[in-house]
């Protein structure tokens, strides 16, 4: 039996590097339904929810009659809530128990429902009970230095001689999947046995800041040529 995943938008309303972000236009259509849309053309995907304070957003439902437009507590909509609580708010308001939990941030338009597809089945193939996405880092090892009491050191020094330079991963924010039981416990989308599903540099782009923007801009330029 194909396994049920919960795909989960998670739209906050304010922004104060970018205001309005979530909704504002990025490449024709707004920010959100990049995402939106990834979860509704992914072919693992069961139901998709949209978990938003932003009263606008809320409104999308008329485009998207297919998803589940939830309106978040206010104490769940502020800058120090951590990103996991919406999400397990969610999960025991909706009376339904899935197989799997899938995260899909606004901020990583350029991840598609292809990348999606390919971190499920990832996730299946390695019998892990999560999975996140990252990005190869941009620097070398031998670049990389930190300060301490004798100076400055370079972190290759206190990596295994058996790595191999720039094979640490970044985060990047585009996709986290969990096993619905694992997220209920450990309340955290990086548990013991998280795995990684790594993605290229453009479809990494994570927009925090009005430079993000721009980038992501270029960078979706790029992918359609």
């Amino acid at each position: 039996m194909k396994p049920s995943v919960l795909a989960i938008v998670p739209a906050r309303a304010h922004s104060k590097r970018i205001p309005g972000k979530n909704k504002k236009i990025f490449m024709g259509k707004p920010l959100i339904d990049w995402s939106i849309d990834a979860a509704l053309s992914s072919g693992c995907v069961t139901d998709v929810y949209v978990t938003t304070d932003d009263e606008d957003i809320l409104q999308f439902k008329t485009h998207y009659p297919s998803v589940h437009f939830v309106n978040r507590p206010a104490e769940l909509a502020v800058d120090s809530t951590p990103g996991v609580e919406p999400v397990l708010h969610l999960m025991n308001q909706i009376g339904r128990v899935y197989d799997y939990v899938l995260l899909l941030q606004p901020t990583s338009p350029l991840r598609d429902s292809e990348h999606i597809d390919a971190a499920f089945k990832t996730l299946l193939e390695n019998k892990a009970p999560q999975i996140v996405s990252v990005k190869k880092m941009s620097d070398t090892l031998g670049h990389i230095v930190y300060k301490t009491n004798d100076g400055l050191q370079f972190l290759k020094n206190n990596i295994s001689e058996k790595s191999e330079e720039n094979q640490l991963k970044v985060l990047n924010g585009a996709i986290y999947i969990s096993e619905w039981k694992t997220l209920l416990t450990e309340k955290t989308f990086l548990g013991k046995g998280v795995s990684f599903f790594e993605m290229d540099e453009l479809s990494s782009v994570d927009i925090d800041f009005p430079d993000d923007w721009q980038r992501a801009e270029r960078y979706a330029s790029m992918k359609v040529q």
